[in-house]
Formats: C-alpha cells, sequence, structure tokens
C-alpha cells in the first residue's frame, strides 16, 4: 500500500489519515510522526475518545488500534494496540 504524505517545515513526513471511533463518530487527522509503537496526530474535528481505529490511505486500506497517551489541545499522543495471536 502506498500512502501520501507531504513534506513539514522540517522535513518530516505527515500523512492524512481518519480517525474510526464508531459508526457516528469519525474524523479527519494528520499523522504528524510515527513510530514502530505510536504516533502524534493532529484531528480535525470532535475530540477522539481514549481508544479508536486509525485508518490510513485513501480508503483506509491500512488500520491500527490506538489508545491515548496524552492530550494538548488538537493533538494526541497514540499507542498502537497489538491484539495478541492465539494461543
Amino acid at each position: 500500500m502506498t500512502v501520501a504524505a507531504t513534506a513539514t517545515d522540517t522535513g518530516s513526513p505527515r500523512y492524512l489519515a481518519r480517525v474510526d471511533a464508531s459508526l457516528l463518530s469519525r474524523a479527519s487527522c494528520c499523522v504528524e510522526d510515527v513510530s514502530r509503537h505510536g504516533a502524534r496526530i493532529k484531528v480535525f474535528g470532535p475530540p477522539v475518545p481514549d481508544e479508536f481505529t486509525l485508518h490510513f490511505g485513501r480508503r483506509g486500506e491500512a488500520k491500527v488500534h490506538c489508545r491515548v497517551r496524552s492530550r494538548s489541545g488538537t493533538r494526541c499522543n497514540v499507542d498502537f494496540v497489538v491484539s495478541p495471536g492465539p494461543r
């Protein structure tokens, strides 16, 4: 999957994404920083709940479940929540 990125003033890529908390609660966001374990996002819409699904790509081809670690205004630091595999 290819995800479009835009450069920032610091040269770090930013990705457009979508927050899905439920069928009725969706918001656009910009992923400002991402690592293996989490991301920093800026939300364009209502505040996100403590847990939600983050969709990447134009059609949400890639998704990851997130848990909010901290909030500051419209920005959130989130941890990616990995479900344990079958035992």
